[in-house]
């Protein structure tokens, strides 16, 4: 009898053990690992995900969407990040983004936005992204990345005082009404923009910030006047003849890319430009000897064009 009783207390102390260690096991796979993390690495997980996936992720983790909401917000809409045929992107993407922004409408719990990108093909409710970026602007945006083809920029975004960075493509520019207010902008990047000679010159003279700008491929310029004292980088791409006058004082370098067309540039007060690229343009040995008499800090040149000695190559 003792050694049954034996066996017995053996084989209930073996099946507590291994029904204990069923209970951890158990615990272990509730436990969930991705939820304890640190928010300011929960926070850089985010920051490195596509808008789309990131609404996935808070989904399924509700730590993940108090992060998200407690941190400036990143918001990257792209047609890219949908899937289906191209039409279908479109529609699907604009739905996503009418989504988000139900949700961010009321502000509850939500940080300032810090970035917003949105690309889309030819969209035709202007309104509906009007109201999209009267909420970013009011939101103290820092970064705007904005390609909408043929859609007008709304003036609240020319407003916005809290912009640092500033991206557009394919859509409309035109100052109409009111006075441009960005003191905080410092890097402004147009391409294939629509806009005129006063918009662009009043959109440059307006930034007293600006640092660094990029002009490529636009439309609808006859004569670039640049005048910004704090200006130190300018790119300049254009696939027609354009007289450029450049004055600022700061301006470090100067880059500009033609169609094999007449440079007509001309330095007012740059006495600080250190390095001058021209490319796929054309002038006169004489007209690029004048030019670098004006810059007297100017140690890397380079510039091609028929008819120049290879000894001006530098």
């Amino acid at each position: 009898m003792g050694s049954i009783r034996a066996a017995i207390d053996r084989a209930a102390s073996m099946i507590s053990l291994r029904m204990k260690q069923r209970k951890e096991e158990g615990y272990a796979k509730k436990t969930d690992r991705i939820s304890v993390l640190p928010d300011r690495v929960i926070y850089h997980i985010l920051l490195l995900l596509p808008t789309i996936d990131v609404f996935k992720m808070i989904s399924l983790f509700k730590n993940w969407r108090r992060v998200w909401a407690s941190f400036p917000l990143v918001l990257d809409f792209h047609h890219k990040f949908a899937y289906g045929t191209e039409r279908h992107n479109q529609l699907k993407l604009i739905k996503f983004v009418e989504y988000v922004f139900l949700i961010l409408m009321p502000r509850k719990h939500i940080a300032r936005l810090s970035t917003f990108r949105l690309n889309l093909d030819y969209f035709d409710d202007d309104a509906c992204i009007h109201t999209w970026l009267s909420f970013v602007a009011e939101s103290n945006v820092e970064e705007l990345d904005l390609a909408v083809s043929y859609y007008r920029l709304p003036q609240t975004i020319l407003h916005a005082r809290s912009l640092r960075v500033l991206k557009l493509a394919m859509l409309r520019l035109k100052v109409k009404f009111g006075s441009i207010m960005l003191p905080s902008l410092k890097t402004l990047s147009m391409n294939m923009v629509m806009l005129d000679d006063k918009t662009i010159y009043k959109l440059i003279s307006s930034c007293p910030a600006l640092e660094d700008l990029d002009i490529n491929w636009c439309c609808g310029l006859s004569n670039l006047q640049v005048s910004n004292p704090n200006l130190k980088s300018l790119q300049v791409q254009h696939r027609c003849p354009l007289p450029i006058q450049i004055e600022a004082m700061n301006l470090e370098s100067f880059a500009y890319k033609g169609n094999y067309d007449q440079c007509k540039i001309r330095f007012v007060a740059c006495q600080a430009l250190r390095s001058l690229s021209l490319s796929e343009t054309v002038f006169a040995e004489q007209w690029l000897r004048d030019q670098i008499s004006r810059l007297p800090q100017l140690k890397n040149l380079k510039a091609r064009s028929w008819g120049i000695p290879e000894k001006l190559y530098h």
